[in-house]
């Protein structure tokens, strides 16, 4: 996968499943990369049990924010809040 992905997905700080109302199941990780942290969305497949090749949305915070450190997703799956190594909510 040159360029892809697999080669920028850095650590996972943290990690939830997003069950959305059309019964899709999709997954957010939080990542610390080497020069920024990520919020990255997945769909996810259960028929093969797999994510999708490329994310569905990214997020990337600003070095003063911090890493992600846990992740809470709204029921109705349209909400998500982070909180970050620095305190703070996103």
């Amino acid at each position: 996968m040159d360029g892809g992905w697999s080669e920028q997905q850095g650590t996972v700080t943290c990690g939830s499943w997003i069950r959305r109302p059309e019964n899709v199941n999709w997954v957010v990780f939080g990542t610390k990369q080497s020069t920024c942290s990520v919020l990255t969305v997945f769909s996810y497949d259960p028929n093969t049990t797999s994510l999708s090749s490329s994310p569905l949305a990214t997020y990337v915070f600003e070095a003063v924010d911090g890493e992600p450190v846990s992740i809470a997703v709204h029921p109705s799956g349209d909400d998500i809040v982070c909180s970050t190594s620095n305190g703070g909510c996103k």
